[in-house]
């Protein structure tokens, strides 16, 4: 199986690019890492607690049908940048003086 490393560099941007042009991949400071299956994360992790946490209730035992959230289906109707504009829409929609 293939060996994973990792280094981070933290900063702003220009005091990051000053770094990247001192350092090539000889003289980083690499942190082998040993992902673990199911995820695999590519980032050094503290997982002593991880059978805890794993002991607790998921997330799909408490919500088993999974949702895309909240959608309108009818974005140009109910947003606006005008307020004005997006109030007179409303107004006729709710109107019983318009027939449909």
């Amino acid at each position: 199986m293939a060996k994973v490393y990792h280094s981070e560099i933290y900063g702003l941007r220009d005091t990051k690019y000053d770094w990247l042009n001192k350092h090539n991949i000889k003289n980083v400071k690499w942190n082998k890492l040993e992902p673990q299956t199911p995820f695999y994360f590519l980032i050094p992790r503290n997982e002593d607690h991880i059978k805890d946490y794993q002991s607790f209730t998921s997330f799909q035992e408490i919500f088993p049908i999974n949702v895309t959230g909240i959608v309108t289906a009818r974005d140009k109707f109910v947003i606006d940048f005008d307020e004005l504009v997006l109030k007179r829409r409303i107004e006729e929609f709710r109107s019983l003086l318009i027939d449909v």
